[in-house]
């Protein structure tokens, strides 16, 4: 029976340490920016609040589903920022956020590629990203032309 147990517990163990979610830089804006250009990839930035519960909900389901964590962490360097206080403060005026959560893709530039709000299904939001990857390789999108 322990032997049963065991191998239960280690099947249950593989399985969970191979789930995937959202792996966030920390660090400074400029630090996340410089990774972003070494590896020729976007920015994918949360602005969210402490308060705000649909931020706590992207968080704890969205943002931890393995398809969505093995997509954005491939794809993206990805970056979260409380937009009221801190670094986040200024970044969040700068790009003019006042709703949260609200998503930003970014070039390494600064240049804005897609910009989303809300609590959304993992299928839409991975939409988001797709939508910001279609425009970053399109040499004649706007946010390339203006970039």
């Amino acid at each position: 029976m322990k032997t049963v147990a065991a191998l239960a517990l280690i099947v249950i163990t593989a399985f969970s340490a191979q789930a995937q979610e959202i792996a966030f830089e920390h660090g400074s804006f400029a630090s996340v920016c410089a990774k972003a250009k070494a590896e020729n990839k976007l920015i994918f930035i949360d602005f969210y609040t402490s308060w705000c519960g649909p931020c706590k909900h992207m968080a704890e389901t969205v943002f931890k589903e393995d398809m969505v964590g093995k997509y954005f962490n491939s794809h993206f360097i990805n970056y979260k920022l409380d937009a009221e206080k801190g670094e986040g403060k200024t970044i969040a005026a700068r790009y003019q956020v006042n709703i949260y959560p609200t998503y930003l893709f970014l070039d390494a530039g600064g240049a804005v590629f897609n910009k989303a709000i809300g609590n959304c299904k993992d299928t839409v939001f991975i939409g988001y990203a797709q939508n910001a990857l279609s425009e970053f390789t399109d040499p004649n999108s706007l946010p390339r032309l203006k970039s």
